[in-house]
């Protein structure tokens, strides 16, 4: 997201290049920044994200020939003046933007979670660390709770400048070593090239290893720097090779272009965010690009001259300034007006305004002014103070619940964990599992009661002690985050493993009742993932019963749905303050309309039950009396968001799972 700077090469009469402006790379920016903005307004381009490549690319083209030229011209680089140029062009206009957000979020955004994690990474994007913030704090880029934040869009600023932090660092000790080392292999390039390889080795590991460590996702993840730098060293490579470069054939340079737009547009409708990313595919979009840029080496092709017009330049002029913008814009449309037909895509167009103010008042004005390196360094000391104020406060403010004893009982009811979460038995990674036999909840007299499952069976641990306690019965619970507890079904080695592993434990432990319960969304997704989704179940059912256990399957609860289709569920954290002070937020969904989405397996779920057997506890009648699902329910929260309940709600449904039990026998 590189404002403005594009020199590299402009256009002779004969189409050659020679040392001057790029206008097709600028125009690329624009269209890059077009497809981010339509994925953010949910456009269906479901792997859009993928475009965001581009810009790493670009940075490191761009990047690599100034500090080039300046190498050339004085024989050496001034980190110094380097720095100062980096933070003067890209920190006035993200400080701003990152202030004015911290601001708006105190009314805007949700105080339940969401104005912590906003305070978090306006911090972090402040410091440069945002992609480290987010990771730590929110999750994955594609979670429903991340895309609530205003400022998540920040990672990739944080990323591109923790890149400009090093890479000059990297050229300037290549130049030192060649100095002093007589050979002919180019230093530099040996060092950036290696760095791309170890870069690009660490993209290309499975994102899945079962039993991987707590730093994994972190260090191979998608926010991370370290599988993103080989996109800017391939940048930086490209422009070694091109650097001599004075004539590209027309023929050669249309069959690059082409091939170039192809490998950058097709994963957009290829992929989407199941498929773990950064990964094999990323190679897709980098090579595009750099195909694109190598292409422009010749004017004459007409993917050069499309990039090289000026509504796709002027658009890539200011794309830094739209990027700054358009995500805030985006999230606060959708919190403050819901139920707006096409709300996103109408977020997306306002935020040219707010875009277009930043880049005429802010972003250029202090570009094209001449000032000291004391002035300079004053102006973006009083910028991070100012941020860094904003956010500490915002964080303080919402910690401790703005002096509001309504928003302290929300934060209480929604933030509450489950108990089988608080006591470590539900976890993201089956190997942080404790032993099973630390995951007893309850003691008794009867038969126990042992229940498996993803998240959504952690999410019945209150009613499920409950009854346990009610019945006279041991309960215990060991669950894992997004795990199907199906044996046989395609799922990843991380969930193999903790079926593996439980289902071992069952076959040791005393015949009793075993309760599964887990997301409905396992079988949609057409008939094929129904199939699958049922023989699944039968087989686990069948495998447990095998062992001497009765089963119980949870019919899953029914989703609420978000009336603007922002993400892909509904959280509390999409309640702004304004609305959660006057506890008026919250959404309804009547059992039809759920049913529209659940209804095939809630279906099979029953049949699968009977035929095998096993007893069927449905919730959804008590959960949504007279038909109707609402999240905020007699002055109390029932769900936290569009398929998991509140630990309130779940003791609720205590007296269901007692009766359903109560069906076995208990000594």
């Amino acid at each position: 997201m590189q404002p403005q700077e594009t020199q590299s090469t402009a256009w002779g009469k004969s189409g050659t290049a020679k040392p001057q402006w790029r206008q097709d790379i600028q125009g690329m920016r624009g269209v890059t920044m077009i497809v981010i903005v339509l994925f953010h307004a949910g456009l269906p381009i479901p792997g859009g994200f993928v475009s965001l490549d581009a810009f790493f690319v670009i940075s490191g083209f761009v990047i690599t020939g100034m500090l080039l030229r300046e190498h050339s011209k004085f024989g050496k680089v001034s980190l110094f003046s380097f720095y100062l140029r980096r933070f003067k062009r890209l920190t006035p206009a993200l400080i701003f933007m990152v202030s004015i957000v911290m601001v708006l979020a105190i009314a805007l955004t949700s105080p339940l979670y969401v104005q912590s994690q906003t305070a978090l990474t306006g911090l972090g994007a402040t410091f440069l660390t945002a992609n480290i913030v987010i990771q730590a704090t929110t999750g994955g880029y594609f979670d429903p709770a991340v895309e609530l934040n205003p400022l998540l869009h920040t990672w990739s600023l944080s990323v591109e400048e923790q890149f400009y932090l090093i890479f000059p660092l990297l050229l300037v000790l290549g130049w030192f070593i060649g100095q002093r080392i007589k050979t002919r292999i180019n230093i530099p390039i040996l060092l950036v090239s290696i760095v791309a390889a170890i870069s690009l080795a660490a993209t290309l590991v499975p994102k899945d290893i079962p039993g991987a460590p707590s730093w994994f996702i972190p260090l191979f993840g998608y926010y991370s720097p370290v599988v993103r730098t080989w996109e800017f060293a391939a940048g930086a490579l490209l422009f070694y090779a091109t650097r001599r470069l004075k004539h590209l054939d027309s023929k050669l340079s249309i069959l690059l272009a082409l091939s170039g737009a192809l490998l950058f547009f097709a994963p957009m409708w290829i992929i989407d965010p199941s498929v773990p990313y950064p990964g094999p595919w990323t190679v897709a979009p980098v090579t595009g690009t750099m195909l694109v840029i190598l292409a422009g080496f010749n004017s004459k092709n007409g993917v050069t001259r499309g990039l090289s017009s000026k509504p796709l330049v002027f658009v890539g002029d200011r794309s830094y300034s739209w990027y700054l913008w358009h995500w805030p814009v985006i999230v606060f449309t959708a919190i403050v007006f819901p139920s707006v037909p096409a709300i996103l895509l109408i977020g997306a167009v306002v935020s040219i305004i707010p875009a277009l103010l930043s880049f005429n008042y802010i972003e250029n004005p202090i570009r094209l002014r001449k000032m000291s390196p004391k002035a300079t360094i004053s102006m973006l000391a009083a910028s991070v103070a100012t941020a860094t104020a904003l956010g500490v406060g915002l964080f303080f403010g919402s910690s401790v619940s703005w002096n509001s004893s309504t928003v302290s009982t929300a934060k209480e009811q929604i933030e509450t964990s489950h108990l089988a979460d608080a006591k470590g038995c539900h976890v993201f990674t089956p190997m942080d599992l404790p032993s099973y036999e630390n995951c007893w909840f309850t003691d008794g007299a009867g038969l126990p009661i042992y229940m498996v499952g993803d998240s959504n069976a952690e999410q019945f641990s209150e009613a499920l002690v409950g009854a346990g306690k009610d019945l006279d019965r041991p309960v215990s619970i060991t669950t894992a985050s997004a795990c199907p507890f199906l044996i046989d079904f395609e799922t990843n080695s991380r969930c193999e493993t903790y079926i593996q592993n439980t289902v071992e434990w069952l076959s040791s432990q005393q015949p009793a009742s075993v309760v599964i319960a887990m997301s409905s969304g396992y079988g949609q997704g057409g008939r094929t993932v129904l199939k699958d989704y049922t023989d699944s179940l039968q087989k686990t059912i069948s495998r447990i019963q095998s062992l001497g256990h009765s089963v119980l399957v949870v019919q899953a609860i029914p989703n609420v749905i978000h009336p603007s289709g922002f993400g892909t569920q509904w959280t509390a954290g999409s309640c702004p303050m304004f609305q959660v002070i006057r506890e008026g937020c919250g959404v309804t969904t009547t059992l039809q309309q759920a049913a529209i989405n659940q209804g095939e397996v809630w279906v099979a779920t029953k049949l699968v039950a009977k035929e095998s057997g096993s007893k069927l506890i449905q919730v959804a009648e008590s959960l949504c009396p007279d038909q109707v699902c609402e999240t905020f329910r007699n002055n109390a929260w029932s769900y936290r968001d569009s398929n998991h309940i509140t630990s309130e709600q779940s003791a609720r449904l205590a007296p269901v799972f007692s009766y359903t039990l109560s069906k076995f026998p208990s000594m």
